[in-house]
């Protein structure tokens, strides 16, 4: 090293400088190399290979630095304190290098072989005052290559998979999650993990074991906690849901404890909202059932009222017959009177608004029956084409001639049905008394009741004559 002895100090400093360079770089790659697999054996002679080049450097560091404050003294000397470990390293580095090489194929690996033995000791003596550029071009190699380490372990570390981008990946995780030996000391926590247990007062437990003994009984008042089968539920102040769960694992002769807490706050609110809607549905049924027990009852108060209506129509035609015939002093017909009685029953049972018969037959039964005892039913116009219509309309004539001859004592009906627009009209008038007012029964009420059933009116007037107007809108 003597020769360096002869340059100038810049020249000395620079070389001094790389070398430094190179140690922070080369101290850098290790720590790295080191750190990223630190369990894997087939790595061990690279991560070797990178601490004995590191305090190979380390070495010309300390040999330059006896080169600039000790000119006037002998470098040989100074050198010699050295030699034993230089050799050391040496020999470290080659065989580290070979099996870096063959298991990895990774040129810089085996190539700094040759590197490493051109600075020895011996080689100083050899190559006389060539060692010092030698030296130089050493210190220049070890730079580019601790360079080109740390360029690739960096790439490594973000694209390949290596003990720090696990733990970040395992960081990463919403899933909190905690990996501990048997005895219950602590090997992995992410931050999930950490930001959990410190929500639950648990972060001044080392053990997993202290932990899994710690659930539920130590949670604070601000967290709730609910069984899912067999599972724990535990509702952070934050409003997530965490479900506590663990297990044994067994990973080669070893067993150890898994912790892990997926976060189920979204499936936790949509179950919520669907316990929310469950009841919704549960209290409308209950309505709905109010509901149907009410239109029953709606239906068959609807029902008597109809069978009411028919018995008035029915009987009440009858009795009108009868009634008229004795006001005038007739000899009853015996035979019609025998055969009104007999279809009484079977007029009875017959549906009220009766859509399964002919309109046009149902008008000439009514006309005729009606003519035996000497009323005339004048009708004029077309049968309306709706059968619905048309018995709703059959049955409000039959109550009006009812009505015009019990109470008004009337001869003589005339009705006209006629097509209006979107509908029809009926409109009936008698010759009778009349009546100045009007006192609805259940005769007008239940030809209301009818019409409005089908969305038709009525309208009734008293003068010039008695007269019925009944309209319908078709749809």
């Amino acid at each position: 090293m003597i020769e360096f002895s002869f340059f100038p100090t810049w020249l000395r400093l620079t070389v001094q400088f790389v070398l430094l360079a190179a140690l922070a770089v080369q101290v850098l790659v290790c720590v790295l190399s080191f750190y990223r697999r630190s369990f894997e054996k087939r790595l061990l002679p690279r991560q070797l290979l990178e601490a004995a080049i590191s305090l190979q450097t380390a070495i010309c560091v300390l040999l330059m630095g006896n080169v600039e404050f000790n000119l006037n003294s002998s470098m040989a000397a100074a050198g010699e304190r050295f030699i034993f470990l230089r050799y050391a390293l040496c020999l470290m580095i080659n065989i580290c290098s070979v099996f870096s090489y063959v298991w990895h194929n990774k040129l810089w690996d085996i190539a700094y072989i040759t590197f490493s033995v051109l600075i020895l000791p011996i080689m100083e003596k050899l190559l006389g005052a060539a060692f010092a550029y030698v030296f130089m071009a050493n210190a220049a190699v070890t730079l580019a290559r601790a360079i080109c380490v740390l360029v690739f372990i960096s790439h490594e570390l973000k694209e390949g998979l290596s003990g720090l981008s696990i733990k970040e990946a395992i960081d990463s995780l919403p899933t909190a999650m905690l990996f501990a030996d048997r005895s219950g000391y602590i090997l992995l926590m992410n931050r999930t993990m950490q930001k959990l247990v410190s929500q639950l007062s648990l972060e001044r437990t080392k053990s997993a074991v202290d932990i899994l003994s710690s659930i539920p009984d130590c949670f604070p008042d601000n967290v709730e906690s609910f069984d899912i089968g067999d599972t724990l539920a535990v509702k952070t102040p934050d409003g997530h849901v965490w479900q506590l769960e663990h297990s044994f694992i067994t990973i080669g002769s070893k067993q150890y404890i898994e912790l892990y807490a997926p976060d189920i706050t979204e499936q936790w609110r949509l179950a919520e909202a669907l316990e929310s809607e469950r009841r919704a549905l549960s209290a409308q049924k209950r309505h709905l059932i109010k509901m149907l027990i009410n239109i029953e009852e709606i239906r068959r108060g609807l029902e008597l009222q109809s069978q009411k209506a028919k018995v008035h129509d029915v009987l009440g035609q009858r009795v009108t017959m009868l009634d008229k015939a004795i006001r005038e002093g007739k000899a009853l017909d015996m035979e019609l009177l025998e055969k009104d009685i007999c279809s009484l029953i079977s007029e009875l049972d017959e549906l009220p608004a009766d859509d399964a018969r002919d309109p046009e037959s149902a008008l000439a039964s009514l006309k005729e029956m009606f003519s035996q005892i000497g009323v005339e039913v004048e009708f004029s116009g077309s049968v309306c084409e709706n059968r619905k219509i048309a018995a709703c309309m059959n049955a409000i004539l039959r109550e009006c001639v009812t009505n015009a001859v019990r109470h008004g004592f009337a001869s003589s009906v005339k009705a006209k049905c006629a097509h209006i627009p979107n509908g029809w009209r009926l409109t009936v008038s008698d010759n009778g008394e009349g009546s100045e007012y009007i006192i609805e029964g259940g005769g007008i009420t239940g030809m209301r009741r009818r019409a409005e059933a089908l969305g038709g009116t009525i309208r009734i007037a008293t003068t010039p004559s008695f007269t019925v107007t009944a309209e319908f809108i078709e749809a």
